[in-house]
């Protein structure tokens, strides 16, 4: 009985279990679809999340590139929400949400629904499905195929609707790019900018900004087609009517530029309704103050500019957006007409500029009042205009900018501008942050400056400037700059104070000198003599003084540095000076005298701050330079006398002196110097011994020391020098050693031989000087034999054969020579008829064969005697370690640079 009890008790679970386990199949069945159909379904939805995008990809195409950075940065990026319909938009600076819609809401959940639906109807059915198949694994198989393939056609489709819509935008453009500009970007979600593979990023690129130049009605209003277009630009282009209209929907345009267009009245009233511009150029389209009204209403405007239209400047009053705007360019008046300006309490304000582009100067007063600006740090003028300025409580005001924009160069005439701001008043009031400024006072009627401004630099000027350089010419003033001296003389600044040209002769100057917040002082062209600098008491705040053409006379140089014992910098005329007598402790590391033509002695010792160069044109009776170790430049232009003594030299530059007084401890001195570039010594006095150490400066670039007696022994013991560029062995013995030692100095491109006794081995040897461009063989014997492989075969390209033996196969030779450019034949008895026929077998060879003054020595010159600077410069650009090491001072003698052509040893001053 119990056995038949187990019996049915085990039948009756056999019969439940088949039935348990397919309701269980079903129950996780239903589950598994309905957690893949709410995953599906969570993912619509986070698609449709506000995200913040950014932009990546930049890319420019047509007609011309579109200048400047790109068209939006990551910090005005939108949010935007909405997948695959957008139904949010928002930028940073919006107060309410730009853009939002409803039925794209609506649609982007319906099509979630749908998918999350769909997907969980076709799990249900693959599960019925493989429950009623004899063939399951057959049918699993046919549903994860399928399963797959929509997997694989999600994105396909997703990538491909956006290369779609990408690829048709960009084929308008297309259709104009003759005529347009554009610029193309990706926008993508911040959170996967960075994870977007390289191959698909084309498939987001979209023109985000287009510029159109000289385009038809029927090309421009493709623009209305462009629907997330940033920035667009016309230019001499004609738009049809009822554009902008179209263009009131673009939720992303925020820049628009027209520059040469015709501006009605309509359109002026269509651009208003573009609610969403932030950034507004509307330039030379004869915008006029009654269709400037039109936009008095705006309030999201941040960079206005309005150049060059016939606009009032006394009716421009405050717009709605005066509180929003940071930059903005306003037009100065015509020539002859005058305005006037006023602005105040412009809260977000940095940058103002009121120019024109124009060449014409306008003597009529344009009347500027700026206050309660308290963001404007920047104020942009124009040199051409005059002003009458009245700026206060400008807290953030850095400088006044009044340089021409770079137009007038293009001017085929040279013009005279002003030196500087021209203005008619100057009020400047509460301005802590102003920092430099510059002033042209050619009708100067009233200046008046806070006691308390504290700013780095003021220039005041008389002068004009040519357009084409910094050619400057002085102007007649009627200016009252005694009254000007006098302000300046009160105030708590500048700095540095710079009269350029001014008449202040005779004028009191002891203001400026007395004010103790001046630390630096020019007069550059003021006519100014050094009595008008005598204080009654030494002054200890003066760090600089440039007293410019004013010509010291005896003991004023002594005067000034005991009346000004911390000067730093001084500069003067030294013309008339006859004693330079430094020998007392002193704060001196720049003094520059311009040419000591009068000299008579000069005593430098113990200067170790002195870092200046000294340049003579006749020797000194007494020349005494002992530990100014910061010298970097002596220059005597005449033999030098007896007596002198050189010593504690440790930073010089360049060298040059000749004579018979240039003795071993002089040159034994100077060769102590491990940064020596340039070294010149004619026909001086030096034992073998030292002509051997010459030859280890190792940094030298220039070595010319003609008449010194250098001979193939004293060549054999020179290493070669890597930076060595041009070297002068005028009047020495040469042999083919000393040939050889120069061919293996890598970097020399310039050699003069002239009046050299060139042994047979060292005319054979000429050859190998394959490298050099610059040769002289002036009165050398020679044949043509000697010179024909470097002629066809060397980079010759001034040579120079002045005093020499010319037959006709030399000029033949000449007129063969591949390189070279220009040749001297001074005394060699040529023909004018041989001449030309050189000219005509090569006629861009220059020939010279005049009476002009023999070979002038120079120092270290950058361009070679008889050729033109660019073929001087191409031998410098062909030395790759003189390319990487000239070394330029900020100070040397009164044009600021090295040694140059100008500055040269005339050679009859030397020979015996």
């Amino acid at each position: 009985m119990l056995g038949n009890q187990m019996q049915t008790s085990s039948g009756s679970k056999d019969d439940k279990g088949p039935k348990d386990d397919k309701g269980s199949k079903d129950d996780k069945g239903l589950i598994a679809a309905s957690v893949i159909a709410g995953l599906v379904m969570l993912g619509f939805l986070a698609a449709n999340l506000p995200l913040k995008y950014v932009d990546r990809q930049r890319e420019a195409e047509g007609a011309f590139h579109l200048s400047g950075s790109r068209i939006i940065s990551d910090a005005e990026m939108p949010v935007m929400a909405g997948w695959p319909m957008r139904f949010m938009i928002q930028y940073p600076n919006d107060q309410v949400v730009r853009y939002f819609a409803w039925p794209p809401l609506v649609c982007n959940l319906l099509i979630a629904l749908f998918v999350g639906s769909f997907a969980f109807w076709i799990l249900r059915y693959r599960e019925k499905k493989l429950s009623e198949s004899s063939q399951q694994r057959r049918t699993q198989k046919y549903f994860d195929v399928l399963f797959a393939t929509l997997i694989f056609l999600l994105p396909v489709l997703f990538l491909g609707a956006s290369w779609l819509s990408s690829e048709r935008q960009r084929r308008l453009f297309r259709n104009v790019d003759s005529k347009a500009s554009v610029e193309l970007s990706c926008w993508y979600p911040r959170l996967f900018a960075d994870k977007v593979p390289s191959p698909l990023r084309r498939c987001f690129l979209k023109p985000r900004s287009i510029e159109f130049i000289s385009a038809e009605p029927e090309e421009t209003e493709l623009v209305a087609r462009l629907p997330e277009l940033v920035g667009i630009s016309f230019y001499r282009s004609e738009v049809p009517s009822g554009l902008f209209e179209q263009l009131s929907n673009h939720f992303h345009l925020t820049r628009l530029s027209l520059v040469r267009q015709s501006v009605t009245d309509r359109n002026v009233q269509s651009i208003a309704s573009l609610r969403y511009v932030e950034r507004l150029r509307i330039s030379s389209c004869g915008l006029d103050d009654q269709l400037l009204d039109r936009f008095s209403h705006w309030d999201k405007l941040e960079y206005v500019n309005l150049s060059n239209n016939p606009i009032a400047l006394s009716n421009f009053g405050q717009p709605a957006w005066s509180d929003s705007v940071t930059e903005l360019t306003l037009p100065r008046p015509k020539n002859g007409t005058s305005g006037e300006l006023t602005m105040k309490g412009w809260p977000k304000l940095t940058t103002l500029s009121v120019r024109r582009s124009s060449s014409e100067t306008n003597g009529a007063v344009l009347s500027i009042q700026l206050s309660d600006l308290p963001e404007l740090e920047s104020l942009l003028l124009d040199r051409y205009q005059k002003h009458s300025l009245d700026l206060s409580s400008l807290p953030k005001l850095e400088g006044i900018d009044d340089f021409p924009d770079g137009q007038h160069r293009m001017s085929m005439r040279d013009i005279w501008i002003p030196g500087g701001c021209w203005v008619d008043s100057v009020r400047l009031m509460q301005l802590p942050r102003l920092s430099q400024c510059s002033f042209y006072l050619c009708e100067l009627n009233n200046f008046e400056i806070d006691e308390t401004l504290d700013c780095d630099l003021i220039e005041f000027s008389c002068e004009l400037v040519a357009s084409s350089g910094w050619i400057r010419k002085k102007v007649t003033c009627d200016s009252n700059f005694q009254s000007l001296i006098d302000s300046m003389g009160k105030t708590a600044g500048p700095k540095s104070l710079v009269f350029h040209s001014t008449p202040l002769t005779n004028l009191d100057l002891s203001p400026l000198i007395n004010n103790t917040a001046i630390e630096r002082l020019q007069f550059n062209g003021c006519g100014i003599m050094a009595d008008q600098v005598n204080p009654k008491s030494p002054k200890g705040h003066l760090a600089e003084l440039n007293l410019g053409d004013c010509v010291l006379g005896e003991n004023q140089l002594r005067r000034l540095m005991a009346d000004f014992p911390n000067l730093e910098v001084l500069r003067a005329s030294g013309m008339a000076l006859k004693e330079v007598n430094l020998v007392e402790p002193n704060r001196l590391e720049i003094l520059e005298l311009d040419r000591l033509e009068s000299i008579q002695s000069l005593r430098l010792v113990d200067q170790h701050r002195l870092s200046t160069n000294l340049k003579f044109s006749e020797s000194p009776d007494t020349l005494i330079i002992q530990n100014s170790e910061s010298l970097f430049g002596i220059v005597v232009e005449k033999p030098l006398k007896s007596g002198a003594a050189i010593s504690g030299l440790r930073n010089l530059e360049w060298f040059a002196a000749g004579g018979p007084e240039v003795s071993d401890q002089i040159v034994q001195q100077v060769l102590m110097c491990p940064d020596l570039d340039r070294l010149t010594l004619a026909y001086p006095n030096l034992s073998k011994s030292m002509l051997r150490q010459i030859g280890q400066a190792k940094h030298l670039t220039a070595l010319i020391i003609p008449g010194a007696g250098v001979d193939q022994e004293i060549t054999d013991a020179w290493h070669p020098l890597k930076s060595l560029w041009e070297i002068n062995l005028d009047e020495s013995e040469i042999g083919g050693r000393t040939i050889q030692w120069l061919s293996r100095n890598e970097s020399l491109r310039s050699v003069s031989l002239a009046r050299a006794k060139i042994d047979s081995l060292g005319l054979n040897s000429l050859h190998s000087l394959n490298r050099v461009i610059d040769l002289s063989l002036a009165g050398v014997a020679l044949a043509y034999s000697d010179i024909a492989k470097l002629l066809t075969e060397g980079s010759l390209e001034c040579l120079d054969l002045s005093g020499c033996q010319i037959d006709d196969q030399m000029l033949q030779g000449l007129g063969n020579a591949k390189t070279l450019l220009s040749v001297k034949l001074h005394g060699c008895q040529v023909s004018e008829s041989q001449v030309n026929a050189l000219k005509e077998a090569k006629p861009d060879l220059r020939v010279v064969t005049d009476d002009e003054p023999m070979r002038r020595l120079q120092l270290a010159s950058t361009e070679m005697d008889g050729v033109e600077p660019a073929i001087g410069m191409r031998a410098w650009r062909d030395s790759e370690t003189n390319r990487n090491r000239k070394r330029r001072r900020a100070s040397v003698f009164n044009t600021g640079t090295a040694p140059s052509v100008g500055d040269t040893l005339d050679l009859d001053h030397f020979r015996g």
